[in-house]
């Protein structure tokens, strides 16, 4: 009784492509994959740069210090209570970099210039 060896399944099969796309499958992602470019780059850092040339160095008054007490301490503030961005400052705020105020401020300068890296292809694609 002797052993065939196996052929690579790749060369055997033919799996279908995935039903997305209208049917074009992996070829839909291949040709729309998005390459990072400089205009993408810039339209990330050029805004972080002037968020942190302008960032407040502790907790400021009013909306700041009840935002930045609340995600410190795994709280709530008023009836919207903006969970997302208390879940995520609860983890940032644990960060070791300066005091609680600075990490806060430093999360608002990240995450508005998050959204404009997203806006950026969106508008240009509308």
């Amino acid at each position: 009784m002797s052993i065939e060896p196996r052929q690579s399944t790749a060369e055997t099969t033919s799996l279908p492509a995935p039903a997305i796309a209208g049917g074009k499958g992996l070829e839909f992602i291949r040709t729309n994959a998005r390459i990072v470019d400089w205009r993408s780059l810039a339209a990330f850092f050029v805004p972080l740069a002037v968020y942190l040339r302008t960032l407040a160095p502790t907790i400021y008054n009013l909306d700041s210090a009840e935002l930045t007490t609340a995600a410190y301490t795994g709280g709530l503030m008023r009836a919207t209570g903006y969970p997302l961005y208390l879940s995520i400052g609860y983890l940032w705020s644990r960060l070791p970099l300066g005091d609680v105020g600075f990490r806060m401020n430093l999360l608002s300068a990240v995450c508005g210039a998050l959204t404009i890296l997203v806006r950026n292809p969106v508008k240009s694609h509308a």
